[in-house]
């Protein structure tokens, strides 16, 4: 096991100050790019003699912001492991050590070396891909490409390589290669074994997300990419990768927003269409440690942890159509299965009392109609306690239809608003009784 030694402190402030240069070096290097761009679609004599000085400077761009946030990693991850720095006043020279494993376990360090990280990510996007192509893999080569994915999780260029080269539907088909594993795959195969080998692999690929608000270009992963990963439905019911796969990626993944509110769009909308129930997909052990795999309630416990993205989708439409907070409430399956209930139950929640008053607000007075209309609330047990908290946290709304004129300019009634005042009241009476 080796050692690194490093003045945090010092390390801190090369990493700060060689960033801020990168930032005015990428400016540049984007202006000569466009120079060039343009030279090159003149028919200019010149253009042969240009090269390729263009990815030249950009990926001299890449590799400095590269060991700048490496830099910047491994002092914060000095300080993680060492709390006591950060109440200390600094003394010139103040150097520590430590193990390479204690700095790794302390922060989010990847690679040094930017070639080698994107050159890791490749072999193991090939390993993963032959791992794959053969169907099944031992328990042993899982755990092995699953530390080999650890140790490149924090790395920008390492997860954009690796989920590129690997592609959007053998990323999505992890899950299923983990599940070949068998319960053997980790230790004691207890509950939740197959979430412990496929979380280094989502840090991967939120890491990759992560890219595209940080970077304009070099190491960030490709609309392309995110597009084809929003889009994703299974071929077929025999089909490999499956929408159960996406959703289990997805809910232990931390997709950005607008990617998350994509995903469930195309995966939730059949569900509320049809009032279907959710398919079970039945394994014993409880391999993903979640008492159990629906592809539905997997999307929306991952809606359910992000407050924005909750709200985004439950006021997503499509042309001509209700929201799908407005869905979500008439939807009635034949069956309430209470984890699909809970799951629902806490995306409306987020819905309802996120911090964006206003779009919460609107949020609420959806519900009060839809409510009031169907006169009835599905999914009752766990969706009466949400109902009742929006209730009073907008009740200014409420009263606010209470308050509204009755009569038209000519004393007879308003139609609009009795009924607004009506469906209040109707809610009120369904939501308290």
């Amino acid at each position: 096991m080796g050692t690194s030694s490093a003045d945090a402190f010092a390390l801190g402030r090369y990493a700060d100050d060689g960033l801020a240069l990168v930032a005015t070096l990428e400016s540049d290097s984007d202006s000569v790019t466009g120079a060039v761009s343009a030279l090159r679609a003149s028919a200019s004599p010149l253009v042969p003699s240009l090269g390729d000085v263009d990815a030249v400077l950009a990926g001299l761009v890449g590799d400095w912001r590269h060991l700048d946030e490496f830099a910047g990693d491994v002092a914060a991850a000095f300080f993680t492991a060492n709390p006591e720095l950060g109440g200390r006043r600094r003394r010139a020279g103040t150097v520590l050590r430590m193990s390479d494993d204690a700095v790794l376990a302390s922060g989010h360090v990847g690679y040094a070396d930017r070639d080698g990280a994107v050159a890791a990510a490749r072999r193991l996007a090939a390993d993963v891909e032959a791992a794959l192509d053969r169907g099944r893999a031992p328990a042993g080569d899982v755990r092995a490409l699953a530390a080999r994915a650890e140790r490149g999780r924090s790395d920008p260029a390492f997860s954009v390589a690796f989920v590129t080269g690997l592609g959007v539907r053998r990323m999505v088909a992890l899950p299923a290669l983990i599940r070949t594993a068998g319960p053997t795959g980790a230790a004691g195969g207890g509950p939740g074994w197959a979430r412990q080998l496929l979380a280094p692999f989502t840090a991967v690929l939120t890491t990759a997300m992560d890219t595209r608000a940080a970077r304009a270009a070099g190491d960030r992963l490709s609309d392309a990419w995110v597009d084809e990963l929003a889009a994703f439905q299974q071929d077929g019911p025999d089909g490999v990768p499956t929408d159960n796969d996406l959703s289990l990626l997805t809910r232990f993944s931390a997709l950005p927003v607008d990617v998350l509110v994509e995903v469930a769009g195309v995966q939730l909308d059949d569900l509320l269409a049809f009032d279907e129930m959710p398919w079970s997909l039945h394994e014993s052990g409880d391999p993903w440690g979640i008492g159990g795999s629906t592809t539905e309630v997997n999307i929306l416990a991952a809606l359910g942890a992000d407050d924005d993205a909750s709200l985004g989708w439950l006021t997503s439409d499509r042309p001509g159509a209700a929201t799908n907070l407005e869905r979500l409430l008439r939807y009635d399956p034949s069956t309430h299965d209470p984890t699909l209930g809970a799951a629902l139950a806490q995306v409306v929640a987020n819905g309802l009392q996120h911090l964006d008053r206003d779009r919460a607000g609107a949020l609420f007075e959806i519900a009060v109609d839809t409510v009031g209309d169907q006169g009835t609330v599905h999914f009752g047990e766990q969706m009466l306690p949400v109902l009742a908290a929006g209730a009073r946290t907008h009740r200014d709304r409420l009263a606010a239809r209470a308050d509204e004129v009755l009569t038209g300019t000519q004393g007879r009634p308003d139609r609009d608003l009795t009924r607004s005042v009506s469906e209040a009241h109707d809610f009120l009476r369904t939501v308290m009784a």
